[in-house]
């Protein structure tokens, strides 16, 4: 069948027609090739007094002194539009000429097809990609065939389209992302309903080349009557590598070389990415000019606007190809300096793929061992560099064979020196968020991500008294506050940090619990969720995700804080706290004795099993309840503690939750009087609430009984 509009002579500058087994005409859809082009007034005649089209003869409307901004938001200029049609060099009020400031030809010539009818152009790459599936597919019968990890939007124009996708992923192990030829070409002689076959090279966000050898190799499938869509939007980030010596001058990476000779082959590219022109939205096609005739033939009229072929024209002219080149050259080396960078930043695993594009693929480790691809601390650099410090990369973590991975466009210098920067804070450890001298000392508040607590970020305050030093590191006493409270509330209100200066003893205050987990009931009530950790791993779903306290105080802070530069010795450590944190200081105590060398609270919650608060946290938190919760009750625990325990509580006679039977000190004081436990000291003083003014009149006292064991 003849198809309409194909120019014979062009068609006949390609090389060959190969190969044998594939025809075009059975591939394109009959009503495509059925199909009469629509004719636009521009293709007849494009100057004089032009009464053809409709158009608006008095001109643009723009206001007077119209400009468009060279870079949106910011004070970088911008180029005036003029205000008549005489004097707008771009004829705004016209369709757009069909030479389109010839920019087919400069395409043709930069990529070295024949003529210009080896070219298509489309509204980006996008038009391109669903338009060619448009031509060749029958909807809710044909299918394409793609290799993920690849670009998506392969598959968004297949759901438009009704077609189904067929996935033979890329060979993946050891990050190679290479084309598995074999399964592809067993799938393709199995389904004669795989109508194209998308191939992105080098591919997103893979970063990798297939060689136009690999691609010969589907090509000449002799089942396989379809076509096979190159996708090369980075293309030219691998052809400047040879410019630099780093590829060998001889090697073929463009598969546009096999246009030349194969009539089942497009090549797709953009303006986009080397180009830089990303704003401006060309894409383009090389294939044998029947394809490319179909495409036009098929596309909406006047696709490609005046401003964008005025841009694409000079971007496409020699000054313009030499600026595209230095510009990927200086990319391809700010890539090579961000690739050594990245494998600097502890947390961060390996970089997948051969880097053959102008970003890299990284894997994100977890936080804890650092062994192993995680993607929920991948989503957490993601989000909080996004969100929180103004830096967007993208994450990868879900794709095939991208586990953890975040994808990093190659920026300038300094936006990868910064993006470095953040990425650094975020897996080393710590951020500081405040420091204040107190007492002689210093209070710094730090953020981190911690592993127990869901890869949530969580803060800590630590005061370092003035006579510790990287020589002289002080022993640490650990403070665990109360329900509703943060790290801040006892460093603001407790009074302890003279008696602290004077002993020499570093405070560490840490959160309550976790913060901003998503558990839906989390932030309803005061005593369970946010606020109310109560110093246990939650078993029960979907607390255990996150709700994880007792892990994060007892293992992962210490690490933290032994593996930080602060000159603190970890192995010398005490522990105390205030209602909730009395209860898990005590606990934490009993069940750790070769951790802590003492414990003491204020108001602590002695009994948990046995008054509301605890029966509450049990009941919500453990999956065995009450049961499971009796490995978190401090009088239990001290009733089966050996040796001499070194703790001391003081309870207030004022206070209504001891009133209440919330606290029950009286209890633990029976069982270390049954036990003989001579350092155990409970004592109820007088008058006092839970308050503050509780805490802060005791404060030096628990310093003191702490320094005896931290400083021995």
């Amino acid at each position: 069948m003849t198809i309409k509009g194909l120019n014979g002579e062009a068609n006949s500058a390609a090389a060959a027609h190969k190969p044998a087994h594939f025809k075009l005409e059975n591939l394109i859809r009959p009503n495509i090739l059925s199909l009469e082009p629509y004719r636009c007034a521009r293709d007849d005649y494009q100057s004089g007094i032009l009464l053809d089209a409709n158009e608006n003869s008095l001109g643009h409307s723009l206001p007077p002194k119209s400009v468009i901004p060279h870079n949106p938001g910011t004070s970088n200029g911008a180029t005036p539009v003029q205000s008549n049609e005489a004097d707008d060099p771009l004829s705004l009020n016209r369709y757009p000429d069909p030479g389109l400031f010839g920019i087919k030809d400069s395409l043709a010539q930069l990529r070295g097809v024949p003529n210009d009818a080896f070219v298509f152009l489309g509204v980006g790459s996008d038009e391109v990609l669903d338009l060619v599936q448009r031509v060749c597919c029958r909807p809710g019968k044909d299918k394409i065939l793609i290799c993920p990890p690849t670009y998506g939007m392969y598959s968004v124009c297949a759901a438009v389209n009704d077609l189904e996708v067929v996935k033979v992923p890329l060979i993946t192990e050891g990050g190679r992302f290479a084309l598995d030829v074999e399964a592809v070409n067993k799938k393709l002689s199995e389904d004669p309903d795989i109508k194209i076959t998308f191939i992105c090279s080098p591919g997103n966000p893979t970063g990798t080349l297939i060689p136009p050898t690999v691609v010969k190799k589907v090509l000449d499938n002799p089942d396989y009557k379809g076509l096979v869509v190159v996708d090369e939007a980075y293309i030219d980030f691998a052809e400047e590598e040879k410019a630099m010596g780093k590829r060998a001058q001889d090697d073929v990476v463009s598969a546009v070389s096999l246009v030349h000779e194969y009539q089942n082959v497009m090549v797709t590219q953009t303006l986009s990415k080397a180009f830089g022109l990303a704003a401006i939205r060309l894409g383009i096609a090389f294939a044998q000019p029947a394809l490319v005739q179909i495409m036009n033939n098929t596309k909406a009229p006047y696709n490609i606007s005046s401003p964008t072929a005025h841009l694409a024209s000079l971007a496409l002219s020699p000054q313009g190809i030499a600026q595209m080149r230095e510009n990927v050259q200086t990319l391809i080396r700010n890539r090579d300096q961000l690739m050594a960078d990245l494998k600097s930043v502890p947390g961060t695993g390996a970089i997948l793929g051969a880097n053959e594009a102008n970003f890299v693929l990284v894997q994100i480790l977890d936080l804890e061992t650092r062994s192993r691809p995680d993607n929920n601390v991948a989503q957490m650099v993601y989000k909080r560099m996004a969100e929180e410090m103004g830096l967007v990369v993208r994450n990868r973590a879900k794709d095939l064979g991208c586990a953890g991975c975040l994808r990093v466009t190659v920026g300038t210098e300094a936006e990868n020196k910064r993006c470095i920067e953040l990425m650094k804070g975020l897996l080393d450890g710590s951020n500081t968020k405040s420091s204040n001298k107190v007492a002689g000392g210093q209070l710094t508040k730090y953020a981190f991500t911690s592993s127990a607590l869901g890869s949530l970020e969580t803060q800590i305050n630590v005061f370092v008294p003035s006579s510790a030093s990287s020589s002289h590191k002080v022993p640490v006493l650990y403070y665990l506050s109360g329900l509703t409270c943060t790290e801040d509330n006892a460093a603001q209100k407790g009074g302890f940090f003279n008696a602290a200066e004077s002993a020499q003893i570093a405070l560490v205050f840490p959160d309550t619990s976790p913060r901003g987990a998503g558990v839906d009931g989390e932030d309803e009530s005061y005593d369970f969720g946010t606020g109310a950790g109560f110093y246990l791993n939650a078993t029960k779903q979907p607390w255990n995700k996150c709700y994880n306290m007792y892990d994060y105080v007892v293992d992962e802070l210490p690490k933290k804080i032994a593996s930080s530069d602060l000159p603190i010795d970890t192995s010398r450590a005490s522990i105390f706290g205030h209602s909730m944190g009395g209860h898990g200081a005590l606990t934490l105590y009993l069940k750790n004795r070769s951790a802590y060398r003492s414990a003491s609270a204020f108001s602590p919650i002695c009994n948990p099993t046995a008054c509301p608060w605890g029966k509450k946290a049990f009941e919500g938190y453990l999956a065995s309840g009450l049961e499971e919760g009796k490995q978190y009750d401090a009088t239990l625990l001290l009733d089966q503690a050996d040796g001499q325990p070194d703790i001391l509580v003081d309870s207030g006679t004022a206070d209504d939750f001891y009133k209440q039977g919330q606290l029950l000190p009286e209890n633990f004081e029976q069982v270390a009087k049954n036990k003989g436990f001579k350092n155990v000291s409970v004592r109820l003083q007088d008058g006092y609430d839970h308050s503050y003014y509780f805490i802060s009149t005791f404060a030096e006292d628990h310093i003191k009984f702490h320094a005896k064991f931290l400083n021995a």
